[in-house]
């Protein structure tokens, strides 16, 4: 049992990032699944943290995926076993996803909202979307080689450029950790962003008085992941095929700003904007709501040559997990930023020319948006 606490402490420590005092009070919780302490039985699957438990035992296993990994969710850092694994979800007439069809029912409320953040001449609140550099490394795959699909840095098929995970703290790398530089993850155009909400790594204070319905609805969405922001692609834009960096959560689309269609190859029409998840291309329609697992390879883009495309994004815990799943997972990962503010403070944001997440951030909020890369013209918000 010494021997396991001790494995069990480096995986902690040094995969998820925990403080000393952090992993203290994660020990209480590995007690009750029998990884630690005097647990007794271990759980059965029908325990309300037997998928956590799978997964902190994946970790001990050396493992950051388990082995029947889907190949489009093999580079991303962080896969939970025991979790429903589908790219696209059908909304549907579910209960438990009835919070969609709310933020789809005020859906230009929220666009009204958002474009009234437009004031001199500059996109207030959006800042360039960045990520670190360590956020295009290449992944193993959950055998623990090379990704399957070719060379280093190749997507699932053939020809994709290198990928890049969404931000966010998926304990990949360890809290505070430094990068080398800040990657852009799009081709041509301009990627914007404009935070409700960043795992309390940001203040979002100010966006959020200024749009109070937006602010109301998102406190209303049950098992908030804590990220939710809007998303602006310039016309033109592309964002490269990438990962988010974990399957314990979802994704929500909200399309508020969808230009018209354009000229396509065969001479008829296609959609401006497409979502690609997992090989599948689902066209964006303005009020229409998008749910995806982001840990599948995705990407997005925006053909329109003169008008942006806006879309508000939501994250919620995956349906899967239990509540008690996700308060320890929402501890872990409360944890990790309180780590990671408090090392970037530690260095002050740089160390021999590197950045860490949280400054790459604030790096990014000082660069302003020209307001014509959010909003579109006015003709195009005749309803």
């Amino acid at each position: 049992m010494a021997a396991l606490e001790s494995r069990m402490e480096a995986v902690l420590q040094e995969q998820l990032g925990l403080s000393r005092f952090s992993m203290s009070m994660a020990k209480v919780w590995l007690s009750k699944m029998g990884i630690a302490g005097e647990g007794g039985d271990p759980p059965s699957d029908s325990d309300a943290l037997a998928r956590v438990r799978a997964w902190l035992l994946q970790l001990l296993n050396g493992r950051a995926r388990p082995a029947d990994v889907d190949s489009w969710q093999r580079r991303c850092p962080e896969v939970l076993p025991k979790l429903t694994s589908c790219p696209v979800w059908d909304i549907g007439s579910s209960e438990r996803l009835a919070w969609i069809r709310e933020l789809q029912r005020n859906w230009r409320e929220i666009r009204t909202e958002a474009l009234a953040l437009q004031g001199h001449g500059r996109a207030q609140g959006f800042q360039p979307y960045r990520a670190p550099s360590w956020a295009g490394d290449a992944a193993t795959d959950g055998a623990g080689g090379a990704a399957a699909s070719g060379a280093a840095g190749a997507a699932p098929g053939s020809g994709s450029p290198p990928q890049s995970s969404d931000s966010g703290f998926g304990g990949v790398p360890a809290a505070g950790a430094a990068c080398a530089e800040a990657t852009t993850a799009h081709k041509g155009g301009s990627w914007n962003v404009c935070y409700f909400a960043l795992h309390g790594a940001v203040d979002t204070c100010e966006t959020l008085r200024r749009c109070p319905r937006t602010a109301a609805l998102l406190a209303s969405v049950p098992r908030g992941y804590a990220h939710a922001m809007l998303s602006a692609l310039a016309p033109g834009t592309s964002v490269v095929p990438h990962h988010g960096p974990t399957n314990k959560k979802l994704r929500l689309q909200l399309p508020l700003v969808v230009p018209p269609p354009v000229p396509g190859p065969d001479g008829g029409e296609r959609s401006s904007c497409c979502l690609r998840v997992a090989g599948t291309e689902v066209p964006l329609c303005e009020g229409e709501p998008v749910l995806f697992d982001d840990s599948f390879e995705h990407e997005a883009w925006n053909r329109h040559p003169t008008q942006p495309r806006v879309v508000l994004i939501v994250d919620v815990w995956h349906p899967d997990l239990s509540d008690e799943e996700v308060k320890f997972l929402s501890f872990v990962h409360k944890a990790n930023v309180r780590a990671a503010k408090a090392a970037s403070a530690t260095r002050g944001g740089a160390v021999s020319g590197s950045a860490d997440f949280l400054t790459v951030l604030e790096d990014a909020r000082g660069s302003p948006v020209p307001a014509d890369l959010v909003f579109p013209r006015p003709p195009d918000l005749a309803e």
